[in-house]
């Protein structure tokens, strides 16, 4: 299973209020390789903590991954390429800088 990480140079001053939604410019890693992206995030806050959320519609394609098949030649099942990519992230899991 392949890990999947994002990484932004997006920074604003206007973290500490929620907001409606950002278009924030980034990279993705899936499977050892870096793909640009632009994805929507929303900030809002729980128990003093930022959430960020949001979501990225694509394809299968793009990220070079196969849309998936059941049975030989996609008989039983053949998926359509489009993928969508649903995220939530609590403040406590945000690495700042070169920490891993």
């Amino acid at each position: 299973q392949s890990e999947i990480k994002f990484e932004s140079d997006f920074i604003s001053n206007d973290f500490s209020k929620d907001s409606g939604s950002n278009l924030i410019t980034g990279k993705i890693n899936i499977g050892g390789k870096s793909y640009p992206i632009q994805i929507h995030v929303r900030i809002t806050h729980e128990n003093s903590k930022r959430i960020f959320s949001g979501f990225l519609q694509t394809s299968f394609t793009v990220f070079g991954i196969e849309p998936p098949r059941v049975g030989p030649g996609g008989i039983i099942a053949d998926a359509k390429d489009s993928l969508e990519l649903i995220f939530q992230i609590a403040e406590k899991d945000i690495i700042v800088g070169n920490n891993k």
